[in-house]
């Protein structure tokens, strides 16, 4: 059996690695090509610590790649294998060392039975292995699979069900060869074809694509990604346009190089950024439309702190610091961002009880209001200061929060903390309820976590046993 022929079973899960696709009953998920990598590596090394490191060289093939890349991959690849509870089933993180694959039974490759798309009446989604052209094959095969999750799922992919009309509509067009070179040609197809497949299989993004067994037509695209592709020396440079759907404007544009042998990488990577940027920019609610390349690249950065700061973790919480602390340097006029890295010290373990942490809040807070601005999370940051250094009450301070709250309606971390104080003063029903909120959005918030268990844990202290005869 050849290696690309292998196919896993995993619990309930059917792993197809060459369709880079995963199985549970009838329910089929498509995968990103590096994703499914990593999924494959880590069962064949199953029971056995996998290091950062070690997936760098062994899947990416490189010295480097980023920590948000690996750790985004090992957060999608919970999400799909549903493992996202607060003890995962599969993928455990060891801190400081990796990841493993747990498993007590011996994973053998098998050659599964082959899966079929049930034809449409039109014929649209006929079986994949009858299909010519693979890579076709794999458009239709993920577009069929999406429309199906579409209609079916209820609070899917972390309880968050986002309807059609809700998403961001996208239009591929064909990337060219700048320099007319064949070899500059095929990696365009392949870069249009392979971001056709990411974004088809996005929770926030509709693309808008024709092909020979798919027809869809939509009147109105939010934006078009196009672009073009030339060879310079030993690499391929990749200019890509982010366009107004509407005007024809383009927007922002972004280089990518890469080198010529590792292109297939290069292809991935820029298909991750424009995925991730879209998924960015749907849950932080960004008006693409008037945000500058800049703008977008700072508010990135925010985002990624962020979603680090969720896991409660040290090691993720200091990295939430070193972010944004650089992400500071490179964009000094970014309020946003001083307001986030204040936020970070005091979500640091020790920040509570850091004098040095609380006075580089106190300055970042000064330097806010010299500019006089009060937005964000400013009110949110300005109460966590006062009252840890008693300038104000609990109850001040949830009257402060309160006040920011309807300006960041999707900030879950602010109502997290609004929570927290709720049940500090003793009104829990309100915390329950901002808490449950804060979960629908991301069920794996370790401190919204931590906290409702401590509500529904006192809460079935008081209740009173029933007295049996």
């Amino acid at each position: 059996m050849k290696e690309s022929d292998k196919e896993f079973v995993l619990d309930e899960w059917f792993i197809y690695p060459e369709k880079s696709t995963i199985k549970r009953n009838d329910e089929l998920i498509h995968l990103e090509p590096k994703i499914m990598e990593v999924l494959v590596y880590l069962i064949q090394n199953a029971n056995r610590v996998v290091s950062r490191e070690e997936l760098t060289e062994k899947v990416w093939q490189s010295k480097f790649a980023s920590d948000e890349v690996i750790t985004r991959a090992i957060s999608v690849l919970r999400k799909k294998l549903d493992d996202t509870g607060k003890v995962h089933r599969f993928i455990k993180t060891i801190p400081k060392h990796g990841y493993v694959l747990e498993y007590s039974n011996h994973i053998e490759a098998h050659v599964l039975p082959p899966f079929e798309i049930e034809s449409e009446p039109n014929g649209i989604a006929p079986t994949i292995n009858k299909l010519i052209n693979p890579m076709w094959a794999l458009i239709i095969a993920v577009a069929a699979i999406v429309m199906l999750v579409t209609v079916l799922a209820v609070n899917l992919f972390d309880n968050r069900a986002h309807q059609e009309s809700d998403k961001i509509y996208i239009k591929v067009d064909d990337f060219e060869a700048l320099d007319n070179l064949s070899s500059s040609e095929m990696v365009a197809r392949v870069l249009s074809e392979q971001l056709i497949t990411t974004l088809s299989n996005s929770e926030f993004a509709k693309i808008s694509m024709q092909t020979e067994s798919i027809v869809e037509i939509v009147n109105e695209v939010d934006f078009i990604i196009n672009g073009g592709v030339k060879e310079l020396e030993h690499e391929y440079h990749v200019n890509l346009h982010f366009v107004d759907g509407n005007s024809g404007d383009v927007l922002w544009s972004q280089s990518f190089a890469g080198d010529k042998k590792m292109w297939h990488q290069l292809v991935n990577n820029i298909s991750k950024t424009i995925d991730y940027f879209i998924s960015v920019a749907y849950k932080d609610n960004l008006n693409l439309k008037k945000l500058s390349l800049r703008n977008l690249q700072a508010a990135i950065l925010i985002h990624q702190a962020r979603e680090l700061r969720f896991t409660e973790e040290k090691d993720s919480l200091d990295l939430s610091i070193n972010i944004l602390q650089n992400a500071h340097v490179s964009y000094p006029n970014e309020k946003q961002i001083m307001m986030e890295l204040a936020l970070a010290y005091f979500k640091n373990k020790d920040g509570y009880s850091s004098v040095e942490h609380l006075q580089l809040v106190k300055q970042l807070l000064e330097r806010a209001e010299q500019a006089k601005y009060k937005k964000g999370i400013y009110w949110l940051v300005k109460a966590l200061y006062q009252k840890i250094n008693k300038e104000i009450n609990i109850k001040q301070a949830i009257v402060l929060i309160e006040k920011n709250r309807l300006s960041e309606p999707k900030n879950i971390e602010l109502l997290a903390i609004l929570a927290s104080f709720y049940q500090a003063n003793g009104q829990y029903a309100e915390a329950m309820t901002l808490f449950s909120n804060v979960l629908a959005q991301e069920p794996n918030f370790s401190f919204a976590l931590s906290h409702r268990a401590k509500i529904v844990s006192a809460k079935n202290k008081q209740t009173p046993k029933l007295m049996t005869n």
